[in-house]
């Protein structure tokens, strides 16, 4: 009968994970329609992430002003696709991607909707490119996230933040927000993390069917303009204090980056 009860269980989540997809597909319509009309394409977006989320039974927990200063770079530890749907539901704010990103199943055509920037590491003339657009839309008043570690984690720790991939016109804007990403439990943890090969859609579904998780994201006080290598190196290592805080003490910083917090203070 336990057993009984498990399938039922799956195959609802497995459902309303698939309904999720459709509800955000229809909302394309009307966002389309929405023009220029600011207002009311972020109120259609809201929706579309929100339906998304519950959908595959993502939960998230918001700490410190999320209110960004148009035009502010974040710089956040990186996780899972997951990332992309809670930083733009909670932020107004477009992504710094890999050029695959663009080609994810919806996730990939509501990041491209949403202004973010894709970048073709392949390609030397594709990272300068993608740097000079980055500077040209936080110029413009739109917020992106870079996930700096150029890939993603485990979430048990912060990988080392790749400086190349932050332009320097880009922190001479002087408006940098570290942001951290984190699943406290141990079992959501490891459904989260997207590593190796997984292709998306069964990773999400197989996420969705185990219960989803949750998601704390922590929004760090803005950091001072100054040197790039400086303040992407700050920003990862109060990154990774947060971090670690947030899973109790089991994720502690480096030496390395304890010492630039204690130059930053």
């Amino acid at each position: 009968m336990a057993g009984g009860w498990r399938k039922l269980r799956v195959g609802y989540r497995y459902g309303r994970a698939l309904a999720s997809l459709v509800l955000v597909l229809m909302l394309s319509v009307p966002w389309r329609l929405a023009g220029r009309w600011r207002t009311s394409r972020r109120a259609i977006e809201n929706a579309a992430w929100d339906i998304l989320l519950r959908g595959f039974g993502i939960r998230v927990r918001c700490h410190g002003d999320r209110r960004l200063v148009p035009g502010t770079l974040v710089l956040a530890n990186h996780l899972s696709w997951v990332d992309i749907a809670v930083l733009a539901r909670v932020a107004d704010v477009g992504f710094v991607a890999k050029a695959d990103v663009a080609g994810w199943p919806l996730l990939g055509v509501l990041a491209q909707r949403h202004g973010s920037v894709f970048v073709d590491r392949h390609r030397r003339a594709g990272v300068v490119e993608a740097g000079r657009e980055l500077v040209a839309r936080l110029a413009s008043g739109r917020s992106l996230v870079l996930f700096a570690e150029g890939t993603t984690s485990t979430g048990e720790g912060v990988l080392p933040f790749r400086t190349s991939l932050v332009p320097d016109q880009a922190v001479d804007l002087r408006m940098v927000c570290p942001v951290t990403l984190a699943c406290r439990d141990p079992r959501q943890r490891e459904l989260v993390a997207w590593v190796g090969d997984d292709a998306l859609l069964p990773h999400a579904l197989a996420l969705a069917a185990a219960g989803g998780a949750t998601i704390d994201v922590d929004f760090g006080k803005p950091l001072s303009g100054g040197d790039r290598k400086q303040v992407v190196r700050e920003a990862q290592a109060r990154i990774a204090l947060r971090l670690a805080d947030l899973l109790g003490g089991c994720a502690a910083p480096t030496e390395d980056q304890a010492a630039t917090l204690k130059r930053a203070a």
